[in-house]
């Protein structure tokens, strides 16, 4: 600490830590995290042979998700022959439908059903 006065019987030194120990003590933390970040991806990789040896991943082939308790578990992004999930709903949004032809329930394109609301269209 430099103190405003100085007492003249004391000798006080300027806290000055020298440049190389501060270049030595971030080269041992930047050694020591590269030697626990290989460390920990060869424990990684351990488990990864113990549970999947051939390297095979067979989800891959599932297929498309199916309906639990009436929630779809698709991915937006998910890819299907006809292109992505994202562009099939996008046609389904941009197309004129039944939704429940019992109820009378039909479905607009969402470009049109925004008009109809600004002009002052019925709504449900």
């Amino acid at each position: 600490m430099s103190y405003r006065f100085r007492h003249p019987e004391l000798h006080q030194e300027e806290d000055d830590v020298p440049r190389w120990k501060v270049v030595c003590a971030l080269a041992v933390v930047a050694v020591v995290s590269g030697v626990l970040i290989l460390w920990a991806r060869a424990i990684v990789d351990e488990r990864f042979a113990a549970l999947r040896p051939s390297g095979v991943f067979p989800e891959q082939w599932l297929g498309p998700r199916h309906m639990v308790a009436r929630v779809r578990q698709d991915l937006f992004t998910e890819r299907r022959p006809d292109g992505t999930l994202l562009a099939a709903q996008r046609r389904v949004l941009e197309s004129y439908g039944w939704v429940d032809p019992a109820r009378g329930l039909v479905r607009i394109p969402i470009d049109a059903a925004i008009d109809l609301v600004v002009q002052g269209g019925e709504t449900p």
